[in-house]
């Protein structure tokens, strides 16, 4: 269901719900730059001045031979921003190998799209044709500031010359773009190369976290091993196929007595081909082993690390012991000198003891002197009574 924009004005409701994020960017990106464009599978991009315009410059196009990328229109007021921003949605188009500038002034100027186109390859990268066809008001001027800008535009003088030219370019664009691509291939071998030798460099040279990021990232390489040793594989392939080239070309050489211009290239060619495949293989194979043997380094000195601190460990607890067996040797001592004092003690004691013993064994002696002496004594007494008893009964008898 398309809905026609010049009913926006009525139909508040429906196009409140429009989606931009659904639409071409391409598209929403003219709108916004009040140009009217619709993107077509061609390869030839256009920009024109006017409905009508815009439609017999795609027909021409066709007519040669050539498929329009776009309808672009912009307008009869445009300005050199709303230039550059045709130019921008037309270098966005992937598809696009020329571009064609048709622009028949009448309020329209050709100054103002000679200046936006001035600004748009300032601003845009263009790597493609243009081709620019200008008639109308101020042309020499647009023409002029095209020339002093010092760009390489395809000028044409009418619109059958634009198209016929546009058509010419885009194929010659093509065949530009392959040859560029296997030029490409080329370099991508040589920056291949060059990858695998900073590799190289980076695990030999330890420079700040580089050689740990090599090493994680070769490790995330080698879990897919099938995949590295099919393209291994494969470049061996192609190298044995080049060495057998050049086994051939030698060969003819020598049966004929010389090479021919063409087999000297293509042996050349096949040689500096084995060569690079001869080196790229045996950089393969030196990073595998650098990284195998610095994974390996890395082990063994985790394992060092781990043996050092268990080392550290046991270090520590021999201090913590030999101080342990300090405090244990001046508490020994310190024990002995108590035993020493208390012997001394003991001994003295003892000298004390023996002295009072005989003190005891001596007053014993003198208490068992006194015993007897007593007992002595109470004979005594006791015979005195009873001398004292005769001589009272002898007394009582004589007073009798």
């Amino acid at each position: 269901m398309n809905f026609d924009d010049n009913a926006a004005f009525r139909q508040k409701e429906i196009f409140a719900l429009r989606d931009p994020t659904q639409e071409d960017p391409r598209e929403v990106s003219a709108a916004e730059a009040d140009l009217n464009y619709i993107g077509l599978d061609g390869e030839i991009g256009c920009m024109v001045n006017g409905a009508g315009l815009a439609m017999a410059t795609m027909d021409i196009i066709k007519l040669h031979g050539g498929t329009p990328a776009n309808f672009l229109d912009v307008g009869g007021n445009a300005s050199e921003n709303q230039v550059v921003e045709a130019f921008k949605i037309l270098t966005s188009d992937e598809k696009v190998k020329a571009i064609l500038v048709n622009i028949f002034g009448g309020i329209m100027k050709c100054d103002v799209i000679a200046s936006g186109i001035v600004n748009a390859a300032k601003q845009v990268q263009l790597k493609v044709p243009v081709v620019v066809r200008l008639e109308g008001t101020n042309v020499d001027q647009g023409k002029r500031i095209l020339k002093e800008s010092g760009m390489t535009l395809i000028t044409a003088e009418d619109l059958d010359d634009a198209a016929e030219k546009a058509v010419k370019a885009s194929a010659n664009d093509c065949d530009i773009q392959s040859d560029e691509k296997t030029l490409d291939g080329g370099r991508n071998t040589q920056n291949h190369q060059s990858g695998e030798c900073l590799v190289a460099f980076l695990l030999l040279v330890k420079i700040g976290p580089l050689r740990e990021l090599m090493m994680k990232g070769l490790d995330q390489v080698k879990m897919r091993k099938g995949t590295i040793l099919t393209i291994a594989g494969t470049i061996s392939v192609i190298l044995f196929s080049n060495f057998i080239s050049i086994v051939k070309i030698q060969n003819k050489g020598s049966k004929v007595g010389t090479m021919t211009p063409m087999d000297q290239v293509l042996w050349r060619t096949n040689l500096l081909e084995a060569t690079l495949m001869g080196f790229s293989l045996f950089l393969g194979f030196l990073i595998d082993r650098m990284h195998h043997y610095l994974r390996k380094l890395i082990k063994l000195r985790s394992s060092t690390g781990a043996s050092n601190q268990e080392v550290e460990r046991l270090q520590k607890e021999k201090m913590v012991l030999k101080e342990k067996e300090e405090k244990a040797a001046e508490e020994v001592n310190r024990l002995r000198k108590e035993i020493l004092n208390l012997t001394d003690n003991l001994k003295k004691l003892k000298l004390d003891c023996t002295e009072k013993q005989k003190q005891v064994e001596t007053a014993e002696a003198h208490v068992t002197a006194l015993q007897k002496q007593a007992e002595d004594l109470l004979l005594e007494y006791d015979r005195l009574l009873e001398d004292n008893q005769n001589l009272q009964n002898e007394a009582l008898a004589y007073r009798s």
